[in-house]
């Protein structure tokens, strides 16, 4: 067998594990919670039908979802390799299928660079990570808001400590804005590292962004998949009668997701016990404000939290899964 043979064996071998890997750690988890949580007694499905345009509203933002990160994805990448949006699509549902199992959400980056030429892998990395940072930003600037209304309206603090909070929040948000639309500052940091210099030639991606559009594809777009993720919870929790007035409940939504944007390893812990205890937090101090009682709070807000894995991760992932056995992962193939 000659070696460019072996190679796309072995390309194909890596590629296969991926998805088995993917697909095991989705059905793995959805079983063991079906199985912990008696869902079948729960009866999910009675939500869901009394409900059933709320919920295709949900599945059809999926789209828009993954699509305006695509559109980000595509902005940035220009720097590198030119792609479409279609391209774009693909690498980063590609990278949805890795993340489910990859620690710290590498699998977002390894997927989408893979859709690349070999020679733009790294820079394109680079940039991957950079987008992951004006998403984090606007989840930062959505959570702080959030969390000043708590501070104010619900959290029984000492002024002096809603005070400090607020400007810590404020300068939080300024210092990573600033940060952002001028990255050269890690060009910087970079070259006075000991790294070869062919690894600090990759950096340079970063170097002469335009502002305008930084500011509209960049985190304009971040903003709208913001807003669609956010509603998609909001909604879910609207079918499974964890009932909330928007404003709040979209400031409880904030600061789960701020909450989550710190403690999820993986998209895996975005399921079950990160997301609802978050949440469940929150909404039990608004609901005790408000001199409100409700039954059975834990439970909904896990099926409200079971439903957005399912359909913003677990079923995006598995259509990446397709897109993965297009790629090339060695130069050679």
């Amino acid at each position: 067998m000659d070696k460019s043979k072996k190679i796309k064996y072995v390309s194909r071998a890596i590629k296969f594990f991926i998805v088995l890997l993917s697909f095991a750690f989705i059905y793995h988890q959805i079983v063991g919670e079906w199985e912990d949580k008696n869902i079948s007694d729960l009866n999910p499905w009675k939500y869901i039908e009394q409900s059933t345009g709320l919920f295709c509203i949900i599945l059809i933002l999926v789209f828009f979802n993954w699509g305006f990160e695509s559109l980000k994805w595509k902005f940035l990448v220009s720097k590198v390799e030119k792609v479409s949006f279609w391209q774009s699509y693909k690498g980063v549902l590609s990278g949805v299928t890795i993340s489910i199992f990859a620690p710290l959400k590498t699998g977002e980056y390894i997927g989408r660079c893979l859709h690349l030429q070999p020679d733009n892998r790294i820079g394109g990395s680079v940039l991957s990570v950079y987008g992951s940072m004006i998403q984090l930003f606007i989840t930062i600037l959505c959570g702080s808001l959030g969390l000043m209304y708590f501070s104010s309206e619900i959290f029984q603090w000492d002024f002096i400590w809603k005070v400090l909070l607020n400007i810590g929040l404020v300068l939080s948000v300024v210092i990573m804005f600033l940060a952002l639309i001028k990255p050269t500052w890690v060009l910087f940091l970079v070259k006075k590292t000991p790294l070869p210099d062919k690894w600090k030639n990759y950096f340079n991606v970063l170097a002469d962004f335009n502002l305008p559009q930084l500011l509209t594809q960049g985190m304009l777009v971040s903003l709208l998949r913001y807003a669609v993720f956010s509603l998609q919870f909001y909604w879910a929790l609207q079918i499974f009668e964890v009932q909330l007035p928007f404003w709040e409940g979209m400031a409880i939504v904030s600061v789960t997701f701020l909450g989550l944007s710190f403690l999820s390893l993986s998209a895996l812990m975005e399921l079950g016990f990160t997301r609802t205890l978050i949440c469940w937090n929150l909404t039990t101090a608004f609901l005790a404000a408000q001199n409100i009682q409700h039954d059975n709070l834990t439970t909904e807000i896990w099926l409200a939290s079971t439903l957005i894995w399912l359909i913003n991760l677990a079923l995006p992932a598995i259509i990446g899964a397709i897109f993965m056995y297009g790629v090339k992962i060695f130069k050679e193939e």
